[in-house]
């Protein structure tokens, strides 16, 4: 094992950015999913508007 600061810090930093990406990313599929949601419930309303 590597027992030099440098090579600690820098597992230590890709762990990190490895869990906040995938952090992120499910963070970004929820955001996207609200959107869609939104967009169906204004498509829906115009529709019965216009009937």
């Amino acid at each position: 094992m590597c027992t030099n600061p440098f090579c600690l810090g820098l597992g230590l930093g890709m762990a990190a950015g490895t869990c906040l990406g995938i952090r992120l990313k499910a963070r970004e599929k929820q955001i996207r999913r609200g959107i869609n949601r939104a967009a169906r419930g204004v498509e829906n309303a115009f529709d019965t508007m216009t009937r």
